[in-house]
């Protein structure tokens, strides 16, 4: 099972990591078509302004900033399309490293817990086979003890009914 769910896992990372890396070159050949449409429109507003003299329209309110060209607009969003792309396939390649290692010391936990169990079954059927043994050596020493006795006490009781016979034998030759 676990073999199972450590091949999904690698699924969605594998589909994770290609999604994103085509996200990033996609979002890449469009950034760079559209910057080249607004150099090529810089340039003509450049060319434009070089002809007026005087700047268009009003002058700007006190405390105006001029924003920094990093500061938004759609280039600076693609751009970080494209960041945020390379950062989740980091991320990704970082979580499948930790998920095969971790698979990894899984299997090996498992193979010493059957190898171990496999030890441990080995030694109780060699304890098995030698406790077979001592219970049919006990089982055939309780036979011949069996029989030892009986035969002692069917000797016993033979000689018992000869000695009663001669008893009986002598008490007929004198009476």
């Amino acid at each position: 099972r676990a073999g199972e769910e450590r091949q999904e896992e690698n699924t969605a990372f594998q589909r994770t990591v290609a999604d994103q890396r085509a996200t990033g070159k996609l979002v890449a050949g469009a950034l760079d078509v559209l910057k080249s449409f607004y150099e090529k429109a810089s340039l003509t507003q450049t060319r434009a302004r070089e002809l007026v003299s005087e700047p268009a329209g009003p002058p700007p309110p006190s405390g105006f900033k001029k924003t920094s060209k990093k500061s938004g607009g759609v280039v600076a969003m693609m751009e970080q399309i494209i960041e945020d792309a390379k950062s989740m396939v980091d991320q990704a390649l970082k979580g499948e490293e930790d998920s095969q290692v971790a698979y990894e010391s899984f299997i090996a936990e498992t193979n010493g817990s059957i190898e171990a169990c496999q030890k441990s079954i080995t030694h109780k059927s060699g304890d098995k086979a030698q406790a077979e043994v001592e219970l049919q050596q006990a089982t055939a020493q309780n036979e011949i003890s069996l029989l030892q006795a009986t035969s002692a006490a069917t000797a016993e009781a033979e000689a018992k009914r000869i000695e009663l016979d001669m008893q009986r034998s002598q008490a007929e030759a004198e009476a």
